[in-house]
């Protein structure tokens, strides 16, 4: 009961306001999760835990160019971290739920953490 069956490819999310999902795709190297309310993809995340983790940095660099190509904004790329594990976010449609962004920080980091402890504790 742990992880609330988070770990699981699609899950409901536990919240009051009904309709948050969790989509989680889990691969030797890391992890990428989506948190929907409803339809609407809100964040997109990015976990790498293998030392080879240029693939995972592309996909997101290449996620967040997509994005910021759509609609425009100042943000500045971050540089790839230099060590594993390391979580990267792309804000994808947080302007639908503003409200999100209360608890997504915190969920996202949580996650992550399950993500180490409970799936990859001995890869590294």
């Amino acid at each position: 009961m742990r992880n609330m069956d988070l770990l699981k490819p699609h899950a409901d999310l536990p919240i009051e306001d009904e309709g948050y999902k969790l989509d989680t795709t889990l691969d030797q190297g890391g992890a990428a999760f989506t948190v929907y309310n409803r339809e609407i993809p809100l964040v997109h995340c990015v976990l790498a835990v293998d030392p080879d983790d240029a693939p995972y940095w592309e996909f997101i660099e290449r996620l967040y160019l997509s994005v910021t190509d759509k609609a425009p904004v100042d943000w500045v790329m971050p540089l790839k971290p230099v060590s594993v594990p390391w979580l990267a976010v792309v804000i994808l449609g947080l302007h639908h739920d503003p409200d999100a962004a209360e608890w997504l920080g915190d969920f996202e980091r949580c996650m992550t953490w399950l993500l180490i402890e409970d799936v990859y504790r001995d890869t590294n």
